[in-house]
Order: C-alpha cells, then sequence, then structure tokens
C-alpha cells in the first residue's frame, strides 16, 4: 500500500533554499534598521500563504542556525535574526511573531476552524495545560523577578505550537509536503560539518569574524578530546525519525534508495558529533524500527551494508571525515563505562557528577512537590545538560510524574491500534517520542524548560506526526474491517 501525493511542487525545495539564501543576505549585507523592516515583509506571505507548511519549515531552518547562522542572544547584536521591542521592555524575534501570527490566523480564518482534526491524545495534552498553569501561578510565591516573567512569556509563545502546529501539518500530505523540504537539510548538514572540520571554525566565521564556533567543540588539543560539529539536529532528526516512518509507509513521492540515504546521512551526521546520548537514541531508533520490520529484515540488512559500504568509501576520500567517525567512535565507546558501573564515563562525563548535583541541591531548595516551577530559584539554578533533573526541579515530583504517564498512555494508545496494522505504522511513529526519551537522559528535549526554540518544534512535531499516523491507521483498518 503507498501513499502518493501531488507533484506539482517540485521546485519548493529550491524555493525555499532561495528564502534561507535571501535571509543570510539581509541578515549580515543589509545594515540593521531596514533589514528589521525587510524581515516583518516575510509575515505577510506567512499569512495569505496556503503552505502554511512551507513557511514552518522555513523558520525551522532559521532557528536551527546552520553553520551558525543567525545566532546572537544580544538586542544590540546586528547580525542575529531580528528583535523587536513592543511595550514595557519586552522583545520578541522574528520567529516568535510568526508563532503569534499563525495562532492568530487560525482563530480568524474560518477555513481552519471548519477544517479540523481530531487529536487522539487531546486529553492528555490539556492535563499538561493545567499542569502549566498551575506552575505558573505558584511561581511568584516562591520568588519571580521580572526575567523570569519574561522567560514564562517565551515559554508560552512557543507552547501555542502544541496547538498550531496541528493546523500547520493537518494531515499525511501537508506531513509528506514538509518531509520533502527538510530531508536535503541532511546532506546540508554533513556538507557543513565537513567545512567546519577542515577550517577549525563554523560558515558564521566568515560574515561574523568575531565568532569562530556557536555550537560544537572545535581546534581541541587536550588528551582524550575531540572536535565536535553540531549541526542541524533538529533537522537531523526530523530526517532520521521521518525517513524510517516513511520507509515504512511505502510512500510513493519518495524513492525507497533516497529515502535509506537520507537516514544514513542523518545518523552518520549524529554519529560525527560525538553525542553518546543522541547516538545511543538513533540506534535505539533502529532497534525499534528492526523489531516492527522483523519481516523485511533480510532487505533493511542488505540496504545497511550497502550504505556502509559507501559511507566507508566516500570517508576514504574525504580525510575528515574518516578521522572524525574514529575520533567520534573513541568517545561513544565509553557508553561501555556507564554500563560497567562507572557514572562519569571515565571521568568524560561530568553531567553526572558536576551538573546533576547542582541541579538536585537547587531541586531541594524547592517545593518537591511541583519544584521550582518558573521561579528565580530555577532560572538561576537550570542546567538543560541533564534532562530529566533539570525537568524535575522545574514540575517536581508530580509533574515529572504526569508527563511520563501522558506519554506513556500516548504509546500505549499507539501500540494497541496496531493489533489490526499489518504496518506497525503507529508504532513506527512513536520511534520519534521514544527517541526523544532517551535523548532526555542526556540533554533536554521534553518538558516546559527545554531553553531552545527547536526542542519545543520537536516536541510538537513528534505529536503531530503521531496523530496524524493514528488517524490515518484507524481510517484504514476500517476500510479493511
Amino acid at each position: 500500500m503507498g501513499i502518493a501525493v501531488s507533484s506539482k511542487k517540485q521546485n519548493e525545495f529550491f524555493e525555499l533554499f532561495v528564502y534561507i539564501v535571501g535571509a543570510v543576505f539581509l541578515v549580515y549585507f543589509v545594515p540593521a534598521p531596514v533589514n528589521k523592516f525587510l524581515f516583518l515583509a516575510v509575515l505577510p506571505f506567512a499569512w495569505k500563504s496556503k503552505k502554511d507548511y512551507f513557511w514552518l519549515a522555513f523558520f525551522l531552518i532559521l532557528i536551527d542556525q546552520p553553520g551558525g547562522l543567525f545566532s546572537g542572544g544580544k538586542r544590540d547584536d546586528a547580525f542575529r535574526l531580528p528583535i523587536y521591542t513592543i511595550l514595557l521592555g519586552f522583545a520578541f524575534t522574528i520567529y516568535e511573531l510568526y508563532l503569534i501570527l499563525f495562532l492568530l490566523k487560525i482563530k480568524l480564518k474560518s477555513e481552519y476552524r471548519s477544517n479540523k482534526k481530531p487529536v487522539f491524545f487531546a486529553q492528555e495534552l490539556n492535563t499538561l495545560v493545567l499542569l502549566f498553569i498551575l506552575l505558573v501561578s505558584i511561581s511568584p510565591f516562591i520568588g519571580m523577578s521580572f526575567k523570569a516573567v519574561n522567560e514564562v512569556i517565551k515559554i508560552v509563545i512557543n507552547l501555542t505550537l502544541f496547538y498550531s502546529m496541528f493546523y500547520i501539518i493537518p494531515d499525511l500530505d501537508k506531513l509528506i509536503r514538509f518531509l520533502k523540504l527538510i530531508f536535503p537539510f541532511a546532506f546540508i548538514a554533513v556538507i557543513l560539518q565537513v567545512f567546519s572540520l577542515a577550517n577549525g571554525f563554523q560558515i558564521v566565521h566568515l560574515v561574523k569574524p568575531n565568532i569562530e564556533i556557536t555550537q560544537g567543540v572545535f581546534n581541541v588539543f587536550g588528551e582524550g578530546e575531540i572536535e565536535r560539529p553540531i549541526e542541524l539536529v533538529s533537522i537531523l532528526f526530523i530526517c532520521f525519525s521521518g525517513s524510517l516512518l516513511m520507509i515504512r509507509l511505502k510512500a510513493k513521492a519518495f524513492n525507497i534508495n533516497y529515502l535509506w540515504t537520507i537516514n544514513l546521512i542523518s545518523f552518520v551526521s549524529i554519529f560525527m558529533t560525538g553525542t553518546r546520548s543522541w547516538f545511543l537514541a538513533f540506534v535505539i531508533g533502529y532497534i525499534v524500527f528492526l523489531f516492527l520490520s522483523r519481516n523485511e529484515i533480510s532487505k533493511i540488512l542488505y540496504r545497511s551494508l550497502v550504505g556502509i559500504f559507501i559511507v566507508i568509501c566516500v570517508s576514504f576520500y574525504i580525510p575528515s571525515i574518516s578521522r572524525q567517525i574514529e575520533a567520534a567512535a573513541t568517545r561513544i565507546v565509553t557508553i561501555n563505562k556507564v554500563i560497567e558501573g562507572d557514572f562519569t564515563a571515565g571521568g568524560t562525563l561530568l553531567r553526572i557528577d558536576q551538573r546533576a548535583p547542582k541541579v538536585m541541591a537547587a531541586f531541594n531548595q524547592s517545593t518537591w512537590v511541583f519544584g521550582a516551577a518558573f521561579s528565580d530559584l530555577h532560572r538561576e539554578h537550570q542546567d538543560f545538560h541533564v534532562g530529566y533533573h533539570n525537568l524535575l526541579l522545574n514540575v517536581g515530583v508530580i509533574g515529572i510524574l504526569a508527563f511520563l504517564f501522558l506519554f506513556l498512555r500516548i504509546i500505549i494508545k499507539g501500540i494497541l491500534v496496531n493489533v489490526n496494522d499489518k504496518q506497525k505504522l503507529t508504532s513506527t511513529a512513536l520511534i520519534g517520542l521514544i527517541i526523544l526519551f532517551v535523548i532526555n537522559t542526556g540533554s533536554q528535549t521534553i518538558g516546559f524548560n527545554v531553553v531552545y526554540d527547536t526542542r519545543f518544534f520537536i516536541q510538537a512535531y513528534v505529536l503531530v506526526v503521531i496523530s496524524i499516523i493514528y488517524r490515518y491507521t484507524s481510517t484504514q483498518n476500517r476500510k479493511l474491517a
């Protein structure tokens, strides 16, 4: 059973790429007062556009900072995405204005209200909304400064994605169109990594000479240290989990060899970062996928071996890739030390013996039951490098149990629908959520306080995909009944 999608707009990726290049030009070659005004012109286009998934992809690329571009946190930084001070000292980025605009678009345009799709875990999401309101309500009693209030406003804007994205990507057709825009950026991520490894700096350095890197590690010389070219990790997450889903779906919109290439490229790119929690999460994603695909194991292994052979050949001709794969492997095998009982992984896992105790010390000063909520205590001691510890600090014992229980219910519901589904589509869609849970053992990817805009994005994206595939699978099962 294959899923087809209209091929009328095959040039959408090139259109998106042109917009990205245009954004680079505006940020780095047009004076700040002018580029701030010109960036606002994007919003009317997004308001009128029927291709909401296109603009979602556009802003995702920007906030994922390819090559370190579009980075910068200070208001007076001329080379960053524009930031607009509106009232009472509150400032919003162009991305945040887009999220607000789209929320208004949903509320004011009748076609969205008439085309609303059911969310099969709406009750679970509503429970998390109530938890969030409760945490915000108790924060002033713990101690909450203006900066903490400002952070909550930023969080609220990002949380609108958990509502809006169900309208931006309402069905399987739009999901496929969105993925067609995102998949090619897996190749771009690797190209950017090769550039950084060859030069010792990210591409942002070419247009912003005072900045060499915004993420990752380069030019290291200490024993046991490796370079870590971190690029477009949220894009790679979508490429990895999305390609597995499209392979299982047998989507006619994609060539099967192209899907496996995207999947392998995404995995190799994450591997080269030397990020152990992400590597382990992707490996577990593979394990789950192989279990669901056990009837086709020979085909999968054949394609995997071919892909590995190609990677070996490519790395032979690109020494920087070869060296990085070898170095990353050295770092990743330290996971064995954790299995053996050394939770510092030979002194390389500082989050366990240094970061986690600091977060837990702050938690001991909190309410325990509801944590430190969004108080100054939370703001001053949060550390997204220890995911579950940081989540506990934010939401407390009750909150973390609510998160785990509600997401577990989503997983169980998704598995139960597969009883009559030979393709195991909903279970495959759950791989993304499982990956987030594993990554959260290190870098935080679950919760209200995930720090990065992209982490809110991929949480919402995962839930949207699960809901879409659940509805599709349920429809197919009814047709077969």
